[in-house]
C-alpha cells in the first residue's frame, strides 16, 4: 500500500474539524433551501424564480462561461502566466455571464412575474444557493464522508479497490485538509454566504434596470461589481495572496458596500405606479357628468 496512504489510515480526524465541516454543509446547503422555504412562506414568493436562477447559473456560468474561458486559454496559453491579464479576462468573464444571465431571465423568463422586489430576491438566492450547493456544499458532504469513513475503517476497503495513482492522490489531498487548521476549513462556507448576498444584490441592480424602474447602465453597472468582487480570489488563486481571512475579509467589505449601493438604489427607485389606459371611446364627456359622478370619484371610502 502506498506510503501516503499509510499515514492517512493512521490519522484522526480533529473533532473541531469534523465541527467546521458540519458547519460549512449547514451554511452551503441548508442556509439556501431554508431562505427559499422562508420567503415562500413570509412573502408568498415565487419558487419558479429561485428555479430560473439556478438554472440560469448553471447555464451561463458552468456551461458558457466555462466553455468561452477554456476557448480562450487553449487560443492564448500566456493568459495563463501573464497574472494581471489572466485575473482581468476571469473576472470580467464572470461578470459578462453571471450578469448577462440575470439580464435575460429577467427580460425573458420573468417578465410576467414581476410582483417587486421579491422577485429578484428569489432569484438571487436561486443563482447563489445553487452556486453554494455545487461548489461548497457537494464537496463539503464528500469530505465529511471521508472523515467519517476514516473513523469507522470503512476508508481503507475503499482504498484498497483504487488503483494506486488515484488512491495517493485523494490521500494526499484529505491529509491535508486534516491537518489545515479548523478555522481555515470555515472560510469555504462563510465565502459562499457572502456570495450568495451579493448574488441577491446584483439580482436587484439587474432587475431594476429590466424592468425600467431604474437606467440601463445599472446592468453594466452589475457587471463591473462582480468582476471586482472576483479580483481577490482570483488574486488568492494565483499565490499572490496567501491569507485566505484575508481575502474573505476583502470581499466580505466589498459586499457590505454593494448592499448600501443596492439599497439606496432601491429607494432612490422604487416600484411605479402601473398607468391604467382607458379607451378614448369609454372616457365620458364633461357634459354629461352629473353632481353623482363628481361624488362618487371624490369617495374615498374601502367599499370592500
Amino acid at each position: 500500500m502506498n506510503a501516503t496512504v499509510e499515514y492517512l489510515l493512521g490519522m484522526t480526524v480533529p473533532p473541531l474539524s469534523m465541527v467546521v465541516v458540519c458547519l460549512n454543509i449547514l451554511l452551503s446547503v441548508v442556509l439556501p433551501i431554508a431562505f427559499c422555504i422562508y420567503i415562500k412562506i413570509k412573502y408568498k414568493a415565487s419558487l419558479v424564480a429561485v428555479l430560473v436562477g439556478a438554472v440560469t447559473f448553471s447555464l451561463f456560468a458552468l456551461v458558457l462561461e466555462q466553455l468561452t474561458l477554456a476557448l480562450a486559454l487553449t487560443s492564448i496559453p500566456d493568459i495563463q502566466y501573464n497574472i494581471p491579464l489572466f485575473v482581468i479576462v476571469t473576472c470580467l468573464a464572470a461578470g459578462l455571464f453571471e450578469e448577462t444571465g440575470r439580464f435575460v431571465a429577467f427580460s425573458l423568463v420573468l417578465r410576467k412575474r414581476d410582483k417587486g422586489v421579491i422577485l429578484p430576491v428569489a432569484y438571487g438566492i436561486g443563482h447563489g444557493g445553487i452556486e453554494a450547493i455545487l461548489l461548497a456544499g457537494l464537496a463539503m458532504i464528500n469530505v465529511l464522508m471521508n472523515f467519517l469513513a476514516l473513523g469507522s475503517g470503512e476508508l481503507a476497503k475503499q482504498f484498497a479497490k483504487m488503483p494506486e495513482g488515484p488512491a495517493s492522490d485523494a490521500a494526499i489531498a484529505l491529509v491535508a485538509l486534516i491537518q489545515a487548521p479548523a478555522i481555515d476549513l470555515l472560510a469555504g462556507g462563510v465565502e459562499r454566504v457572502i456570495a450568495m448576498t451579493f448574488h441577491i444584490c446584483a439580482s436587484i441592480i439587474v432587475w431594476l434596470a429590466v424592468s425600467k424602474r431604474g437606467p440601463f447602465w445599472l446592468y453594466p453597472l452589475s457587471m463591473l461589481l462582480h468582476a471586482s468582487l472576483n479580483v481577490p480570489a482570483a488574486l488568492y488563486q494565483k499565490g499572490l495572496v496567501s491569507n485566505i481571512w484575508l481575502v474573505e475579509g476583502v470581499i466580505g467589505v466589498f459586499v457590505c458596500l454593494v448592499v448600501l449601493l443596492t439599497i439606496k438604489l432601491v429607494s432612490h427607485y422604487p416600484a411605479r405606479p402601473v398607468a391604467v389606459v382607458i379607451p378614448s371611446d369609454e372616457v365620458p364627456n364633461e357634459d354629461e357628468l352629473t353632481e353623482e359622478d363628481f361624488s362618487e370619484g371624490l369617495d374615498t371610502t374601502d367599499k370592500d
